[in-house]
């Protein structure tokens, strides 16, 4: 399940920055662990703290919000180089 977790985060960052409430209503429960292990797979994932209003009209404070900035080259682990 983490591996298609992975391609789901990916998959949705690569279309828009995202928020913690956003990838949970699309399926993600734990965002943060698994962008973290994105981010040591080598992915280059921006974050910073906003505040949102939810559809309901609930406020949220210190939301974070992930940008994709780079993925690992294929063939490469960790972000290494040759």
């Amino acid at each position: 399940m983490t591996h298609f977790t992975y391609q789901l985060i990916v998959h949705l960052l690569r279309l828009k920055p995202r928020n913690t409430y956003e990838f949970r209503t699309l399926g993600v429960a734990n965002p943060a662990p698994r962008i973290r292990e994105l981010i040591a797979k080598g992915y280059v994932i921006h974050r910073r703290r906003i505040d949102i209003v939810e559809a309901s009209g609930v406020k949220r404070k210190n939301v974070t919000l992930y940008s994709l900035l780079d993925e690992p080259a294929k063939g490469r682990k960790n972000g290494a180089t040759k």
